[in-house]
């Protein structure tokens, strides 16, 4: 043991950097398997090896919270079956614990044991060579990695914390549970009937129980200020625990200095969609056709798709053509119209999957009398539009690598992906409106009709702007502009220093990062991805 504690001295020397780990904040895949698997990639075999030892014996006052809520309802509920002899009083906690004793799942069952046997009742556990500052995120960033973005659900309904309620309400559950049924799905009333008779009488049960409690709130209250909520806790599931802590040992965990190169990557598409775009748009001169209000041509077996021109068209020949000669054959490309005139050629880009499996890109249009009015040249218009759809097809390579990773076809992983609000920000949701109100009504899809007032416009951007898919298609957008408006020198100077708003070159997407704020850890890694994509293009122009 004093040979195992001074190896863990020697690696708490270690530099932490808790800026590569994004807790508080899930992990998006990405990070997550980054991280999981950067301790092998990072150039040093052995700097992220951790001392372990399975069988690390405690006792229960030995052992700290390392969230601030323990439920009272599920420390009782395990107590009391721990008295009836179907859970073991103390014994294998099944969970990970800090090198400074702080215990990272298991807090039931650890309070459950305390309630039934009091301080000393004597646990096992598995103990990492980290202090509970450096195992937390790291640990968040392996349950993102087994289960991207899951953490412990908050406690609901006003439940009790044992750290925070008065004892008594350790008895006050202890009656309900022996005098109403339905209350849990984990304990009837006779089976607490049975318990609490074993077990001396509810008197009885209620003196042990509350005494011990007011001994943990004594004793552990001062630990947990500071801790994060439950919420934010990692979550490593007892079947997972064994491949966190082998993968942990034996170093596969990017924990310290020096790190993986994966933050840095960057996404690849074929080169030569770097040139076919603006080969196969310039020759289509879709900015010569006709695109005004009286040319749109509407679909009549579908009034809900967008109108085309004669100028959409001909855009969405070219893009064909494009994505053919770049070897994206299962793309397919469409330019519609807008119906609306703007101050701008095009509205908007992005990707779908057809049920059939089939990526589609698409670009809406706006409407011109004159292009000339937009006061670009058709080549700055093209290339443009030409850094816009490569944005979009960034998006369709992180989509098909995500189909590939979980074994799913491309329409099913495009649902996923649209799902997750780690990866796509719901507009819906109630933190984006002043008024968000459900009116008990469903519209004809089934879902539930809600009132809503006051988009919070700069709120929805910037966690637009912070969702790593869109930090990795923007930062692509925003090289090549960069790369094309500055050259190599100035671009890289650029993005690597304050940014000047005032600069009437510099490209959106580089305005939008600075503009709405976002957070300090996201606007780093848009820089360096920047950066990377800089260097990349320059590199494949030689």
């Amino acid at each position: 043991m004093k040979k195992l504690m001074n190896e863990w001295k020697k690696f708490l020397t270690e530099d932490f950097d808790k800026d590569k780990f994004p807790f508080p904040d899930a992990a998006s895949q990405e990070e997550a398997d980054a991280i999981f698997t950067g301790g092998f990639k990072d150039g040093d075999p052995v700097d992220d090896k951790i001392p372990v030892n399975k069988n690390a014996a405690f006792t229960c006052g030995q052992l700290n919270p390392s969230q601030k809520e323990v439920r009272v309802t599920d420390a009782v509920e395990f107590g009391m079956w721990m008295l009836e002899g179907k859970y073991e009083i103390g014994g294998n906690l099944g969970a990970i614990v800090s090198s400074d004793n702080f215990i990272m799942d298991g807090h039931h069952r650890w309070a459950g044991s305390w309630l039934a046997g009091g301080p000393s009742t004597k646990m096992v556990a598995v103990q990492v060579g980290l202090p509970k500052d450096e195992l937390i995120p790291v640990l968040a960033a392996i349950g993102d990695h087994f289960h991207p973005g899951k953490r412990n659900p908050g406690a609901k309904g006003g439940v009790a914390n044992i750290f925070s309620s008065d004892v008594s309400e350790i008895g006050k559950y202890i009656r309900r549970l022996n005098e109403e049924d339905g209350i849990t799905k984990y304990m009837t009333k006779a089976q607490a009937n049975a318990i609490t008779e074993k077990a001396g009488g509810i008197d009885a049960l209620t003196e042990r129980f509350e005494k011990h409690a007011a001994q943990m709130k004594e004793q552990k209250g001062g630990k947990i200020k500071g801790l994060p909520p439950r919420e934010e806790m990692p979550v490593i599931k007892s079947g997972e625990v064994e491949d966190a802590v082998v993968a942990i040992e034996k170093g596969q965990v990017d924990i310290y200095s020096p790190y993986r190169p994966e933050l840095k990557e960057v996404t690849e598409l074929p080169k030569e969609i770097f040139t076919a775009f603006e080969e196969e748009i310039m020759k289509s001169n879709f900015w010569d056709e006709d695109n005004d209000y009286e040319d749109l041509e509407f679909d009549e077996d579908n009034p809900k798709k967008p109108p085309q021109t004669p100028a959409t068209m001909a855009l969405t020949l070219a893009m064909n053509k494009a994505l053919k000669r770049a070897g994206l054959d299962d793309v397919v490309g469409i330019a519609e119209s807008s119906g609306d005139f703007a101050s701008s050629m095009w509205s908007s880009a992005t990707i779908d999957v057809a049920e059939d499996g089939t990526p589609v890109f698409m670009v809406l249009m706006n409407l011109w009398e004159d292009f000339d009015d937009f006061g670009e040249s058709a080549e700055e218009a093209v290339a443009d539009i030409s850094a816009a759809f490569r944005h979009e097809l960034v998006h369709l390579q992180q989509l098909k690598a995500q189909a590939k990773s979980k074994g799913v076809g491309l329409e099913k992983a495009f649902t996923k992906m649209m799902d997750d609000p780690k990866q796509v920000v719901d507009r819906d949701s109630k933190k984006y409106w002043e008024v968000w109100e459900p009116t008990g009504k469903k519209d004809k899809d089934g879902k539930e009709i809600i009132n809503k007032d006051g988009f919070k416009s700069e709120l929805f951007m910037k966690d637009y702007l912070e969702r790593h898919i869109e930090i990795d298609a923007h930062a692509h957008q925003a090289g090549e502009n960069l790369l094309r408006k500055y050259g190599e020198e100035k671009a890289l100077d650029t993005i690597s220093k304050d940014i000047d708003l005032d600069d009437p070159s510099l490209p959106d997407e580089v305005k939008k990062y600075d503009n709405y704020k976002v957070d300090k850890k996201k606007m780093d890694k848009f820089r360096s991805k920047v950066y990377t994509y800089i260097k990349k293009f320059v590199e494949d122009q030689k």
